[in-house]
């Protein structure tokens, strides 16, 4: 059967072998044997389904400042100057974005690491969690991490039902399986994450921090998955160079369509940490939902590139939020290839990669530049539409 991997069978309550292979754009590959890892993204199937982030905005309500906040957006691009157009981050460019990694600590022989968290995981509950042995795909080593405060990573458990995020995670010195992060915070489901999202519709983080807004904020990244068959089937989550003050004034909309003023980050943002003041409400804040139109020219002769129409075409039916800030440029954020690249042997992002060769061709046949193929530098900033702070909360929040 070739290289194979185990999958738990609940019907027979046993763990059958099935054989795994991968497709890399030009022939199905057999995977690296282990068989303590799961091979499977987050996003395909989508674990968020149902969720917060695959809500429909065609009825989204907009607020009255919108064309005001979608002007600052578009002219505070960079956080001051010099920092370029809008980015996007990749695994390979930029900043790596948060990693989601599926493990399932019931496979027989699931690899462990032992994890020394600091801040909320330092003490209490969150150091029961956080600290001490945590289950860990034995790949993820300190090649696959980027190094720095952003190299942050989830773990996420379908075994016990426990997501673990941790951030600027490092590896100890001197060690194979250990590693240290500044901080971290978690969520608990059932096993499998059966209702996960029923019971967290808003996708926030139960206990401690890893981004700025406390959110599954991962589950917005431009997928893999989606990128390839051109259709990406959820919200996308963005890091903005700057947004307003957490404490400034906005005005929000309730359960029942009442609008009122605010104070503080959108839900479903927990929190931000803007540093624009904010009096006449003019810029947006963390957590603040917002869409394009659906009038904009997405025909091949149009000022948007393939890739940025997938991904623009997403923003009209799901929207987008920013979940995190840089103090430099405005960014898209793109699921790591990490995990292909361990198993196929190529990052899908890399220009080796498959997702690399299809839209470089797909700019070539309508004559853009190939080079340009993941460039983000268009994205109409100036035409998004802002909802109201809290659009869709279930209840009203006076202040967040």
């Amino acid at each position: 059967m070739g290289n194979l991997a185990r999958l738990f069978d609940p019907a027979t309550d046993r763990w059958r072998p099935v054989s795994q292979r991968g497709w890399d754009a030009k022939q199905w590959r057999t995977l690296q044997a282990d068989y303590t890892t799961i091979r499977r993204s987050p996003f395909d199937p989508y674990l968020a389904e149902g969720s917060v982030f695959t809500r429909d905005v065609s009825a989204m309500p907009v607020a009255r400042n919108s064309a005001a906040q979608a002007n600052w957006m578009a002219t505070h691009i960079n956080y001051g100057a010099g920092f370029g157009p809008t980015a996007l981050n990749t695994s390979v460019s930029g900043t790596h974005p948060v990693n989601p990694i599926i493990v399932d600590s019931r496979m027989p022989g699931c690899d462990h690491i032992y994890m020394d968290c600091s801040g909320f995981g330092r003490s209490g509950y969150g150091k029961q969690i956080l600290s001490g042995w945590v289950p860990w795909p034995a790949w993820l080593d300190s090649t696959a991490l980027q190094g720095g405060e952003d190299s942050s990573v989830v773990i996420i458990d379908i075994g016990t039902g426990l997501i673990r995020e941790y951030y600027w995670v490092t590896a100890a010195a001197g060690f194979e399986n250990r590693f240290g992060a500044s901080t971290g915070g978690f969520s608990l489901y059932e096993p499998d994450l059966a209702r996960w999202e029923a019971s967290n519709f808003a996708m926030q983080l139960q206990q401690g921090s890893n981004t700025v807004v406390r959110m599954h904020n991962w589950a917005g990244w431009i997928d893999i998955a989606g990128v390839r068959k051109g259709q990406i089937d959820h919200a996308i989550a963005f890091t903005c160079a700057n947004m307003a003050v957490p404490d400034s004034l906005g005005e929000a909309i309730d359960p029942n369509g009442a609008r009122y003023v605010t104070r503080g980050a959108s839900w479903p943002a927990q929190s931000g940490d803007g540093d624009t003041p904010d009096p006449a409400d003019q810029v947006p804040i963390h957590g603040q939902w917002a869409r394009l139109p659906a009038t904009l020219d997405l025909s091949p002769t149009g000022p948007y590139s393939p890739f940025l129409r997938v991904v623009i075409r997403a923003i009209q039916r799901y929207g987008m939020v920013c979940t995190d800030s840089n103090n430099w440029v405005h960014a898209f954020n793109a699921e790591p290839g990490s995990y292909e690249q361990q198993f196929l042997g190529v990052d899908p992002w890399s220009p080796q990669g498959d997702l690399s060769t299809k839209y470089r061709q797909a700019n070539a046949a309508e004559g853009r530049r190939p080079e340009d193929a993941f460039s983000m530098a268009a994205f109409p900033w100036a035409l998004t539409e802002w909802a109201p702070r809290h659009w869709g909360a279930p209840e009203r929040i006076a202040v967040q």
